[in-house]
């Protein structure tokens, strides 16, 4: 994957994820096959110690991106905030949860 006609005007960018995340896989790929430095930019990568935190750090501008569930921007709404981020991208778009079992399964009910 090659990111050749991206391009920013800034050559470092920060993105913070809410937690670690199985939901978040393509932006660890991104960052462990080194996508984003290929494309030109240098990625600040942290993780949030709450939810509180990320919201503060993109709002007063201590963080570029922060990658979180749509559902940190409903919550800002039912607190009646403001200044609700807007959500851009999809992450993924089937169903990310894994229904396993220690025994073989032949038909589910």
């Amino acid at each position: 994957m090659k990111m050749s006609n991206f391009s920013c005007s800034q050559n470092t960018i920060s993105l913070m994820v809410t937690y670690r995340n199985l939901f978040y896989t393509p932006i660890y790929v991104a960052m462990a096959e080194r996508f984003f430095s290929e494309a030109g930019l240098d990625v600040i990568f942290e993780t949030a110690r709450n939810a509180a935190e990320a919201m503060t750090a993109l709002k007063n501008g201590t963080i570029d991106v922060l990658q979180t569930g749509i559902s940190r921007s409903f919550m800002e709404l039912d607190n009646e905030s403001t200044d609700v981020p807007l959500h851009i991208a999809e992450i993924n778009r089937g169903d990310g949860f894994f229904i396993l079992s220690r025994t073989s399964i032949a038909k589910w009910d």
